[in-house]
């Protein structure tokens, strides 16, 4: 898989860039256990409207 190159400026971090290189979704330490996505999440509004409201480009 090829990386993808993330770069960040928004309200909170400026200039800053990195790097995903697992695929989306795989990878994750052995006792790691995801109960929600990340996009169901968002739709519970678990951080009640107030963070990642500046951020579409970096999480779409």
């Amino acid at each position: 898989m090829s990386k993808r190159r993330i770069a960040v400026n928004d309200l909170m971090q400026s200039d800053y860039v990195y790097d995903c290189t697992e695929p989306m979704g795989e990878n994750f330490q052995n006792e790691f256990r995801q109960e929600l996505s990340p996009k169901l999440m968002l739709e519970f509004d678990i951080f009640g409207g107030k963070y990642m409201t500046d951020c579409g480009n970096e999480f779409p």
